[in-house]
């Protein structure tokens, strides 16, 4: 017999056999071949459900950096930091930025209740929320400017109130708010109230879910000063200002104030999507480490981390 022949025959004969181990051997390359796009799939779909199953602001970043001077210098490089870690590490996901910036705790003198020493006085704090005006309805009058006046103890800024502090403390508009650090200190900043506000929509994510954080919050928990007697439950004046008349009204008034400054950076969910798990995880590190190392003292915020680890662990 030829080989050839040998070979035919072979073949004919065992041909249900060899026809098993064929099979066989595509069906394992297959499997082997198909194995990690199927993992990557599986992975990407787990990961798109659970990104669409958390909750509202679960996903943006916060990146809170406490005690910046108020000062225009000082503010500017805090910002050249943030734009610069959000530029590199991601840019890609970003689908708006809203900054928030919150004074310290003033006493607070009011048309019916000024501040006098001997006497039950309030408090309260000047706070900024960029972008403010298209967020909200004017009940009364106006959205606050950047505009700054000479007063008799200090500069005189205009300022806006959500409505339920205005009710509590029974302010309309064109009243004065005093503010100063302490009894003893005699210069003065008055908030003229141009305009009183609701919250378009409440839960929001510009509102990070809860208008009442911002335009209605609780009391204060510090104790305070020596000397200072306040109503504990009393909530404080919040009046919205402007960044410009933030810095260059109370900046001024009181040189070394420090205040906090919180970026909401929120997150485009269907952009997260595309990104594989590590990639996230990675880049929210390496974004959270040059901003700390920028600004002592800051953090990074977000559900990312927590949601991949999550995910992980299932």
């Amino acid at each position: 017999l030829s080989t050839l022949n040998y070979v035919i025959r072979r073949l004919v004969n065992d041909w249900k056999l060899l026809l098993g181990i064929f099979l066989g051997i595509v069906i394992a390359s297959t499997l082997v071949t198909g194995a990690p796009v199927y993992i990557q799939a599986l992975e990407k779909q787990g990961l798109t459900t659970a990104i669409d199953r958390a909750p509202g602001v679960f996903l943006d970043i916060f990146m809170l950096a406490p005690n910046v001077p108020l000062d225009a210098g000082r503010m500017e490089d805090a910002d050249r930091v943030i734009d610069e870690s959000v530029e590199r590490h991601i840019r890609g996901l970003v689908r708006g930025r809203e900054q928030y910036l919150r004074g310290p705790t003033y006493l607070a003198g009011l048309p019916r209740q000024p501040i006098a020493e001997g006497r039950r006085v309030s408090r309260g704090y000047m706070q900024s929320l960029s972008n403010l005006e298209h967020h909200t309805i004017f009940l009364q009058g106006r959205m606050a400017t950047d505009k700054i006046m000479p007063g008799p103890e200090g500069p005189i800024v205009e300022a806006v109130l959500g409505r339920p502090s205005a009710d509590v403390f029974g302010i309309t508009v064109g009243d004065l708010v005093t503010f100063t650090p302490s009894l003893n200190n005699r210069t003065r900043v008055q908030a003229k109230i141009v305009g009183i506000f609701d919250p378009t929509d409440p839960v929001e994510d510009y509102w990070q879910g809860n208008a009442s954080i911002f335009v209605n919050p609780g009391p204060l928990p510090e104790a305070p000063d020596i000397g200072v007697e306040v109503d504990p439950e009393e909530p404080p004046v919040a009046a919205f200002v402007t960044r410009e008349a933030l810095i260059d009204g109370a900046g001024k008034a009181f040189p070394g104030t420090l205040i906090t400054s919180t970026w909401m950076i929120f997150i485009d969910e269907e952009r997260l999507k595309g990104w594989p798990a590590s990639k996230s995880v990675s880049r929210i590190d390496s974004l959270e480490e040059e901003f700390v190392l920028g600004l002592p003292g800051a953090a990074v915020l977000t559900g990312i981390k927590a949601l991949v680890s999550d995910y992980n662990k299932r």
